[in-house]
């Protein structure tokens, strides 16, 4: 499986517009939709549960309002929580976050006075946490409050699902800069990022899961230096042998290692 970095992952979903005149609105609306499958998944069944989605105004934040919203139509408790101001959303994540609104849902803003308790009370009675604060445009050092506030999540043992990338980890080096979330999984789309396969942000990410968006797959297999082994891919180079066959019979191999 191919690995990218942000930018050619930009890259495949502007094609996707640009080419196949695939609308960004609709990529997000996949993206939030495999979320919640995952979060499901987590979930075991929705009724009853709550689910806390801490979201950022960027196009991360966009699929965590999608997710929470077809968890709290699938039947979940759901609450959100914006580290930003939800007046500075734009573009098709504003557009997501009106609709939830226009459901008559809320929306918590932990840049209040008491931002920092209403997180901790979420928090103690959440079955699962949303972590959609920062994609893969993330870099160098986390804000102070967004810092509390992932120091937080990560001290109350609640399992957490990532978008895309755990908040704090670098989408194309793994780095870390000394605090991110450490996520029990994490719902990637289109193809993984080298940040979810490098070290320490693979460390954090937990359990991997690579969810299609509708791109199309020719976008996904264009060009590309950088593969994942997987047991299909090495699946693939494997052929059955006879039981009386002997090494010399496929060939041989040079190492030069250093």
């Amino acid at each position: 499986m191919r690995v990218v970095t942000a930018a050619e992952m930009r890259s495949i979903d502007h094609r996707a517009g640009q080419d196949y005149g695939i609308p960004s609105l609709i990529l997000m609306e996949n993206a939030g939709i495999a979320v919640c499958r995952v979060a499901l998944d987590m979930l075991g069944t929705p009724q009853g549960k709550v689910v806390l989605v801490v979201a950022g105004r960027g196009n991360n934040g966009g699929d965590g309002f999608v997710a929470a919203r077809h968890l709290h139509l699938a039947g979940a408790k759901v609450k959100v929580l914006m580290t930003a101001d939800s007046e500075a959303v734009i573009g098709e994540a504003r557009t997501n976050l009106d609709i939830w609104l226009r459901l008559g849902q809320k929306v918590y803003d932990l840049q209040d006075r008491n931002g920092m308790q209403v997180l901790q009370l979420g928090l103690m009675q959440a079955d699962l946490v949303i972590d959609a604060i920062y994609g893969t445009g993330f870099r160098g050092a986390l804000k102070d409050k967004v810092r509390r506030i992932i120091e937080l999540i990560n001290e109350s043992g609640k399992p957490v699902l990532a978008v895309d990338v755990p908040s704090g980890v670098e989408a194309d080096t793994g780095k870390t800069n000394g605090l991110c979330v450490r996520a029990a999984k994490t719902v990637t789309f289109g193809l993984p990022k080298l940040g979810l396969v490098l070290d320490p942000g693979a460390s954090f990410a937990g359990e991997v899961q690579v969810e299609g968006i509708s791109l199309p797959p020719d976008l996904l297999a264009d060009g590309g230096t950088r593969f994942l082994l997987t047991p299909r891919l090495v699946g693939r180079w494997m052929t059955p042998r006879s039981a009386d066959a002997h090494k010399g019979d496929f060939g041989h191999v040079l190492i030069v290692a250093g």
